[in-house]
C-alpha cells in the first residue's frame, strides 16, 4: 500500500467499502481491465473514470455504477498528457494528496509509463 492508502484500515474493507471513492486511468489498451474493475464494484460508489484514446473512434459506452464518470480524453498530437493533467487536477479538486491519511482513495493507474507519468 502506498502512503495515500495506509489509513489503518485492513486493505480489504477500504477495497469493498463503497464510501470510498476511485479513480481509474488508463488508455484505450486497459479498456478491458478498467470495465472489470467496474463490474465489481457496488452500484452506489462514487468516483472517476479517465481513459485516453487516439481517437473518437474508440470511445465505447462503459458501463459504471451511476456515481463514478467516466470521461474519454483524445490524445492530444503534440503528446501533452491530458490524463495526466485530468487526474492531477482531479486529486486536486478532490483534494487527496501525498501523506493524506484522513481520505481514503482506491486508485487503478495504467501501468504504462506514457500514460501516467513517474512523480
Amino acid at each position: 500500500m502506498s502512503e495515500i492508502d495506509a489509513v489503518g484500515v485492513d486493505e480489504f474493507e477500504i477495497a469493498f467499502d463503497v464510501t470510498v471513492p476511485i479513480l481509474y486511468a488508463g488508455s484505450a489498451e486497459d479498456v478491458v481491465q478498467i470495465a472489470a474493475l467496474l463490474s465489481e464494484r457496488d452500484a452506489r460508489t462514487r468516483g472517476q473514470v479517465f481513459l485516453e484514446v487516439d481517437s473518437a473512434d474508440e470511445i465505447i459506452k462503459l458501463p459504471a455504477p451511476g456515481r463514478v464518470v467516466v470521461t474519454w480524453l483524445i490524445k492530444d498530437v503534440s503528446g501533452n498528457g491530458r490524463l495526466q493533467r485530468a487526474v492531477d487536477a482531479w486529486l486536486s479538486e478532490m483534494r487527496f494528496g501525498a501523506g493524506d491519511t484522513e481520505n481514503p482513495l482506491i486508485v487503478w493507474l495504467s501501468g504504462r509509463s506514457e500514460v501516467i507519468g513517474a512523480r
